[in-house]
């Protein structure tokens, strides 16, 4: 079970990369940025604010959202091989920026409250149910999570490419200079795929 969760977290997180790099052209080098801010997330509002950490997904897709309009206003300033680069250099910038905050362990690391583990929502009617002991109730409504997720993600993909905005993106990916002359707004629907992408491994992190 806990392979297949492995498997869950790192096929969402590969859907996302796939929708940025793969439909939208756009390749970035830095999405490690929202997946350590949604890890983050979930950490901060478990240890700071006494969030619940399923309800702590929701901090994790906001973290990753506020980094990925804030790092938008530099790399979208940037084409091509520059903007790789660009992201790789926010995500360092990130990563540093992250290391000095102590409060959650800053760059060596910390565990959820013992509290916040066990009373994860969903944990003790897995328990009631199934006779399993704490840590394997987390173990299985972890699970469940991360397959609806990943059934969210891949469902949630396969329905935008299959409408017109599905389709002006793959344009834009393939000649931008034509979908352009007709109209599309590049910008707008490719940073919009950018923080679609960074929030859903936000919540795939968290």
């Amino acid at each position: 079970m806990q392979d297949l969760f492995f498997v869950f977290t790192m096929l969402t997180l590969a859907q996302f990369w796939n929708l940025l790099a793969g439909y939208g052209g756009l390749v970035s080098v830095g999405q490690q940025m929202f997946v350590g801010a949604g890890a983050y997330g979930v950490f901060a509002a478990a240890i700071l604010w006494g969030i619940n950490p399923v309800a702590g997904l929701a901090v994790s897709a906001l973290a990753a959202l506020v980094l990925a309009l804030v790092s938008a206003v530099f790399v979208f300033r940037l084409n091509d091989a520059y903007f790789a680069i660009g992201t790789w250099v926010v995500a360092e910038v990130a990563r540093l920026s992250f290391a000095q905050w102590k409060a959650v362990g800053g760059g060596t690391g910390t565990s959820l409250p013992r509290e916040a583990r066990r009373n994860m929502w969903g944990t003790e009617w897995v328990e009631e149910v199934t006779g399993l002991r704490a840590a394997a109730a987390m173990d299985v409504v972890s699970y469940w999570l991360a397959l609806g997720l990943v059934v969210a993600t891949i469902g949630g993909i396969y329905w935008l490419m299959r409408r017109r905005t599905g389709l002006a993106l793959a344009a834009m990916r393939d000649n931008p200079q034509a979908a352009a002359s007709v109209g599309l707004d590049a910008r707008r629907i490719k940073l919009a795929v950018y923080v679609t992408s960074a929030v859903g491994a936000g919540i795939a992190a968290g």
